[in-house]
């Protein structure tokens, strides 16, 4: 999941690798650039993310109310 998500995330913010790695905790953005540049392609990351649950609501979740 880490890699999907970088490799991802990557690819669909520019290459803000100074972005990926604060959010990872990766040590460099050498070791970023270096497992994940290139990776994938923009149309696989954009098909990555608009992957979202059904719009039915199981039986064992419980809904919350949506803030305000």
């Amino acid at each position: 999941m880490r890699h999907s998500f970088c490799s991802y995330w990557l690819v669909t913010h520019d290459n803000d690798t100074d972005g990926l790695v604060i959010q990872s905790g990766h040590e460099s953005k050498e070791v970023m650039w270096e497992s994940y540049f290139r990776a994938t392609t923009k149309p696989k990351a954009t098909k990555f993310w608009s992957i979202m649950p059904p719009d039915s609501v199981a039986e064992n979740v419980v809904p919350f109310a949506q803030a305000s």
